[in-house]
């Protein structure tokens, strides 16, 4: 079954319910990211990749500058494959 949960970061929430009318389970970004398909992020984050204590087997995609369409089609790009 394919992992529909998507971890989007603490002011995202414009991106919340637009995910959730595509079929995805939006967890904010302290849940555990281990159980995620991907990692919704924006352009003021810290860099999460950079600590190297996290493990982090999902893809980050940074949401800036992006349509919530565009973040769902980055989504797409990387859930389905």
């Amino acid at each position: 079954m394919e992992n529909r949960q998507i971890a989007i970061e603490e002011g995202l929430s414009h991106l919340n319910e637009f995910l959730r009318t595509k079929g995805y389970q939006v967890v904010s970004l302290d849940h555990n990211t281990q159980q995620v398909a991907a990692i919704v992020v924006g352009g003021g984050h810290k860099d999460l990749l950079a600590d190297q204590r996290i493990k982090i087997d999902a893809p980050v995609i940074n949401a800036e500058g992006l349509t919530p369409e565009q973040v769902a089609m980055e989504i797409e790009r990387f859930v389905r494959h």
